[in-house]
């Protein structure tokens, strides 16, 4: 059976981290979640991120909704690599939700859904104030520190004519030819 230190969250989404002595209400979903979920008590230790980079380390004061910590530490997480962007037609049935959380748990920097000529999204299924939920959550457990920006779906041909001038891309064209095998890492000096 896990502790009860083990099962307080690792990391929880804020807007903003405050600084050091501060005390901050922690949003209503991820009061719930600290609360009720985790059963936090006060005294507890708790991970912040604001999602643009920002980590703390804080202590529950008060543990029933809204849940109010005091934050401890504040630190900038090492700057993002590369930042990768995922462009996806609509998916067939009810997958856009998976979608989202798993692309945010492995730290894609922007979604962008793209209207093709055999799918379309539709205002129902872009949901976006589910998909933040999501990608929030997924931020928590993979703890990291980096959101998942989700824009509004475009036009393939918008897009690509947005496209900045020298930006890396890579597009799958079903017309295209198969592609050979990866160069040899260790052919490359």
């Amino acid at each position: 059976m896990r502790s009860r230190a083990e099962a307080t969250p690792s990391f929880v989404w804020v807007e903003s981290l405050g600084d050091p002595g501060s005390t901050i209400a922690l949003p209503r979903d991820e009061s719930h979640y600290v609360a009720r979920v985790c059963r936090a008590r006060a005294g507890d230790a708790i991970s912040l991120t604001d999602g643009r980079g920002g980590l703390a380390t804080a202590r529950v004061v008060k543990p029933a909704p809204p849940v109010v910590v005091e934050i401890l530490e504040v630190q900038a997480a090492p700057a993002r690599g590369g930042t990768s962007w995922l462009l996806c037609g609509a998916p067939e049935g009810r997958c856009d939700d998976w979608l989202v959380e798993k692309l945010a748990e492995l730290g894609v920097a922007v979604f962008q859904p793209i209207d093709t000529a055999r799918a379309r999204w539709r205002p129902e299924r872009t949901r976006a104030d589910r998909w933040l939920r999501l990608a929030r959550a997924a931020l928590g457990q993979s703890r990291g520190a980096w959101m998942m920006e989700i824009r509004p779906p475009v036009a393939w041909d918008d897009f690509v004519t947005s496209t900045p001038p020298g930006a890396s891309a890579w597009f799958a064209d079903p017309e295209g030819e198969r592609a050979g095998r990866p160069p040899d890492p260790s052919a490359c000096g």
